[in-house]
């Protein structure tokens, strides 16, 4: 998915506009979104990057080890 705006991603989720701001805040300062400014409005994009090392540290636990397996 591309670029949302906080508006289309409380529309999505149904999360409550303070909530959302407090988790994107959150994700932002992790890495694991970017926040673009348009005037007043702001777009948020997932930062594949952030997946990617979660995804390598995932498959080092249990879980990930079981469902790498569960492909074999």
């Amino acid at each position: 998915h591309g670029p949302q705006d906080v508006r289309e991603i409380i529309d999505i989720t149904g999360i409550p506009p303070s909530l959302l701001s407090h988790h994107l805040k959150i994700l932002k300062e992790a890495g694991w979104v970017k926040r673009s400014m348009f005037g007043k409005r702001a777009e948020y994009t997932l930062e594949t990057k952030a997946f990617d090392v979660f995804g390598k540290l995932f498959k080092d636990t249990p879980l990930g080890r079981e469902m790498e397996n569960e492909k074999k």
